[in-house]
């Protein structure tokens, strides 16, 4: 009950802008975080990002993707300037919460959560037809973040160990995170 009257509430302040109701929600995630009724869930802000992440992953554009004959046509050029330009289906989420464990309680596939067990980085993007989301390590999260948002790939993975980038590249640049050059 308490959710059908913070879903009633977010709607009298932000109604829909447009006629398509997948489009609609993105600023939920500040709402639910300052709805004063919804104080004993401090992670709920994160899991409605965590969900709207999916949902913009889910509904991103069908675009070519960067896949290995791009990869070796850049490295016939040289890597170290190769920039990247994310897929519509990328989001990057950075919570305080395990978040992929909350997920997994409110699905009913796990017994409980403790909130200590402390936050994760996410990466969620769509592969092929199914939305993966994957917990990142530091290392992982500022290098995804940092092609993501244009830099050169020498810049990107210059506090990346050397032999965690092909792995790297294979795992993410590879599979779907990244649009094609040229769009």
């Amino acid at each position: 009950q308490v959710f059908d009257g913070v879903a009633m509430d977010f709607l009298a302040v932000s109604p829909p802008v447009e006629p398509c109701l997948s489009a609609y929600g993105a600023g939920v995630a500040a709402f639910l975080e300052h709805e004063p009724r919804l104080a004993a869930l401090p992670y709920i802000g994160d899991v409605a990002r965590l969900d709207w992440a999916t949902n913009k992953a889910e509904r991103a554009d069908d675009i070519p993707v960067f896949g290995p004959a791009d990869l070796e046509r850049a490295s016939s050029r040289g890597l170290a300037d190769l920039r990247l330009t994310a897929h519509p289906s990328l989001s990057l989420l950075r919570s305080g919460y395990p978040l992929l464990r909350i997920r997994d309680v409110a699905r009913g596939l796990g017994d409980g959560v403790a909130l200590e067990e402390g936050g994760v980085l996410l990466i969620i993007w769509r592969r092929g037809e199914a939305v993966e989301c994957a917990a990142l390590d530091v290392a992982a999260y500022q290098f995804i973040t940092a092609l993501s948002a244009g830099e050169p790939l020498a810049v990107a993975a210059r506090d990346l160990p050397a032999e965690r980038l092909a792995p790297f590249l294979a795992q993410y640049v590879l599979t779907g995170a990244f649009a094609a050059p040229g769009l």
